[in-house]
């Protein structure tokens, strides 16, 4: 946060120079930097620098549908089969519950 170099937001509350999506991925990005850069502060080191993630879409319609974009060459667009098979069977919920170290 400008003028106030221990304040940290993530997720939906960030507005990062960088321009992250208001999703899952970029939030826990930033959550990591967040905590590496609160532990440098507390150890009396500058914090790193925030690059940012690379901006990411999947939209699954139902268990075999969807579209998606990625960052690269401009924009590279997904369909179907691709979509589908990331995030159609469980819209990444069993991921994140991973992540959570939820059972």
């Amino acid at each position: 946060m400008e003028g106030c170099p221990r304040v940290f937001a993530i997720g939906d509350v960030a507005a990062t120079p960088t321009g992250d999506s208001k999703q899952g991925y970029p939030a826990a990005q930033q959550a990591a930097h967040a905590a590496k850069a609160i532990c440098a502060l507390m150890r009396g080191q500058p914090a790193p620098l925030y690059r940012g993630t690379a901006n990411a879409m999947f939209v699954p319609i139902g268990p075999s549908g969807g579209v998606g974009e990625l960052p690269m060459l401009g924009g590279m667009m997904l369909g179907d089969f691709a979509v589908s098979t990331m995030k159609g069977k469980d819209y990444f919920v069993g991921t994140v519950r991973k992540i959570m170290r939820a059972k």
